[in-house]
């Protein structure tokens, strides 16, 4: 026997027929499938009134019922093939986003979706096509950046998933995106402080006399300071010491509060980071603490060694000012608010290179501090420990429980840099 006509994809339709009614109207008709997989015929007469002479206004007046049965997609969902792209973004944003990721994320994708509206302009949801979803990221990755880009997939991604679920679209048009990976240079290897480079950035900061050199930007080209002035004055040493100790990001250093400190046990817990977010069309960004953290295995606690220890016990006898309503935080600003990341990130770069160390950056530290643990015998697991990396190998993370505190960390970075320090 034959095979039988192959069945029309879902939400689609096949080709039109016209015929000539007797009373001199036109009909066009053809076969429809719809979102629940049956076939059916559709028709739609020359409408009353209308001039119709072969048969083109009914086959208009067809094909606008069509659009509007592949648009609907089954009907009932709070989206359709017809509704805006924007829309659909604005959906996903509310139902996986807002509310849902942590406060910098959110910030990025809101900026992510100002980017993408005027692309997306009055697409709707059963006019984007692969290619045209590719030329958009493609776009962007050009006058935005490529990691910009991939955050724009990222969203038109979450958005055709629930256009897909609501019956909207049968298959994601994202499924067949890819973005070309834009070629660059190899990687410089990131270089990390040696024990005895770790010592000698330390006393340089409290002992330097060279000039502090200007801000960049700055009016003035000059200053009376020194180095050594400018460290004391914007308190720069300690967070930079407890970073090489612990190799904790910068916002989780800034985060640190006073009850994360356990003197008796000689721990700190990582509980929370400073970030700048809570942006909004009426309102600048603002420093936040927040309570999670980067990954489950960012809270953890970390031992300390003495010479951090002692740090701590000094600054807690000192009971540096903090304005009220803010976390008793341990590192404050001058002015008794939460430290801004990005303020002390270029406190540190002003002073590095005149001191010799212009190629550490702030994040220089946790590699220092993985590899002071490296060169002392600690497992990479413990490194990973500490660092609080949310994976090392999978077999690592498999086999051998994690999130532990490693007094051995302690020990090895007194016995590397702080019995140098006194």
């Amino acid at each position: 026997m034959p095979a039988g006509r192959p069945p029309l994809p879902l939400n689609s339709h096949g080709s039109i027929s016209r015929t000539k009614l007797a009373d001199g109207r036109w009909r066009a008709r053809c076969r429809y499938r719809g979102p629940d997989g049956v076939t059916k015929y559709v028709q739609r007469d020359t409408p009353a009134g209308v001039r119709d002479s072969h048969g083109k206004q009914a086959e208009d007046a067809l094909k606008a019922a069509l659009e509007q049965m592949v648009g609907d997609g089954g009907g009932g969902g709070r989206i359709t093939g017809r509704t805006f792209v924007t829309e659909a973004v604005e959906l996903y944003m509310t139902a996986e986003v807002r509310g849902h990721k942590a406060t910098r994320t959110t910030d990025t994708y809101e900026r992510i979706v100002k980017v993408l509206a005027p692309h997306l302009g009055q697409l709707r949801v059963n006019e984007v096509t692969a290619r045209g979803a590719t030329r958009i990221l493609q776009t962007i990755a050009t006058t935005n950046g490529q990691v910009t880009a991939r955050h724009a997939k990222t969203v038109l991604t979450g958005a055709f998933r629930i256009a897909v679920d609501e019956g909207a679209v049968v298959r994601s048009v994202m499924r067949d995106v890819e973005l070309r990976k834009k070629r660059t240079a190899p990687k410089k290897v990131a270089r990390s402080l040696s024990a005895e480079e770790l010592v000698d950035l330390l006393r340089k900061m409290k002992s330097s006399e060279a000039p502090l050199p200007p801000m960049i930007g700055a009016k003035k080209s000059y200053t009376t300071r020194t180095v050594a002035q400018f460290v004391e004055s914007v308190d720069l040493y300690d967070p930079i010491l407890l970073a090489a100790a612990t190799g904790l990001r910068r916002s989780e250093l800034l985060g640190l509060l006073w009850a994360d400190f356990d003197k008796r046990r000689g721990e700190l817990t990582v509980t929370g980071h400073v970030i700048r977010g809570g942006k909004t069309e009426d309102s600048a960004s603002e420093l936040l603490r927040e309570e999670e953290v980067k990954t489950e295995l960012s809270a953890r606690t970390v031992a300390l060694p003495e010479f951090a220890q002692a740090m701590l016990d000094r600054r807690r006898k000192e009971m540096r000012y903090v304005e009220e309503g803010t976390p008793p935080v341990i590192f404050p600003s001058a002015a008794g608010t939460l430290r801004d990341p990005d303020t002390f990130a270029s406190q540190w770069r002003r002073v590095r290179g005149a001191i010799g160390y212009g190629w550490v950056s702030l994040h220089g530290f946790r590699k220092s501090t993985a590899t002071v643990l490296d060169t002392a015998g600690l497992t990479s697991r413990m490194v990973a420990d500490v660092l609080g990396h949310a994976s090392v190998t999978m077999t690592q993370d498999q086999y051998f429980g994690r999130g532990r505190t490693h007094q051995l960390a302690a020990t090895a970075l007194e016995e590397a840099v702080g019995a140098h320090l006194l």
